[in-house]
């Protein structure tokens, strides 16, 4: 998994990069400092999930966004601000989270269970087999959606986004479902 986390804050993209890395212990965190250098790398790399501030010096964080997803069209965007007021404005690029500053580690795993987007190598097939096999395995075991859903510590709407194959769990998240419908991994992505 690959995550660009964009502050002009030095202390705040080590927080998130520290932060992103104890809930995702295998993912490439890349942080910037600069807009620019964030979108030229992004240009470079297939970044999964872009962490971003809005108020920034040179250009808003929303334009940046527009400008990662211009790149790479299924970037997640998970907005991390200061400010509240930009909360609605920062929809319009169909962000999968808006969170406020102080980071806090809860929201930001809270944040990647609800990814817009399937992370990774899955395809759009894939999200379909992965809900199809979630939905089968979880009738199989007579657990119903929102049971699984306090097991995972998630909300029901992801459990029902990821049947839907609106959604794919990440591959911590995938495990933790596979341990809770007393499946292998295997039998998920199959």
């Amino acid at each position: 998994m690959e995550i660009l986390v964009l502050d002009d804050k030095m202390l705040i993209v080590k927080d998130v990069i520290r932060c992103v890395q104890k809930i995702k212990e295998d993912a490439n965190c890349h942080g910037f400092y600069d807009e620019q250098e964030a979108i030229d790398y992004a240009k470079t790399a297939p970044v999964d999930i872009a962490i971003l501030d809005i108020d920034l010096p040179n250009i808003n964080g929303i334009d940046v966004a527009e400008t990662l997803i211009g790149i790479n069209s299924n970037i997640n965007i998970i907005f991390l601000t200061g400010h509240k007021q930009y909360a609605l404005e920062s929809y319009k690029v169909l962000a999968s989270d808006f969170l406020l500053k102080p980071i806090d580690e809860k929201e930001l795993q809270r944040a990647f269970e609800n990814l817009r987007k399937p992370v990774g190598n899955h395809t759009e097939l894939d999200a379909e087999k992965i809900g199809t096999n979630i939905r089968k395995y979880r009738k199989k075991a007579d657990i119903s959606i929102e049971k699984l859903a306090q097991q995972l510590n998630c909300s029901y709407q992801t459990i029902y986004r990821w049947e839907k194959a609106e959604r794919t769990p990440d591959l911590f998240m995938l495990v933790e479902v596979a341990k809770a419908l007393n499946v292998g991994t295997d039998d998920l992505l199959k």
